[in-house]
């Protein structure tokens, strides 16, 4: 059986699994040049990598992987309930659209 991202179903589906370790998440990521792809693709759980990524990245940085992550968690949530699966490109697009959103409210 496999996931909805299409690959293989390991025994446990991990946060860190989803938004990092899985070839889909992957090539949402290879889509955004940061620092954050300088972390190994093998996390222990979402804490360790939270906590990897919190020691390299600048403010700005972390943001813009927050964002990430959160579209990718959505993403997998729309082919999970919807069976549809959005493009890399369209999540990150979209991904960076909430943060600037984000940021411009931030500032105000």
């Amino acid at each position: 059986m496999s996931t909805p991202f299409g690959h293989p179903r390991q025994k446990r589906e991990t946060c860190a699994h989803l938004l990092w370790e899985c070839p889909f998440a992957q090539n949402v990521w290879a889509m955004v040049k940061d620092r954050a792809q300088k972390c190994s693709n093998e996390v222990q759980d979402f804490f360790h990598l939270f906590q990897c990524l919190g020691d390299k990245l600048t403010k700005k940085d972390l943001e813009q992987w927050a964002a990430l992550s959160w579209a990718l968690w959505n993403a997998w949530n729309k082919v999970y309930f919807e069976k549809v699966q959005p493009q890399p490109k369209a999540i990150v697009e979209g991904a960076l659209m909430l943060l600037e959103t984000y940021q411009r409210v931030a500032v105000s």
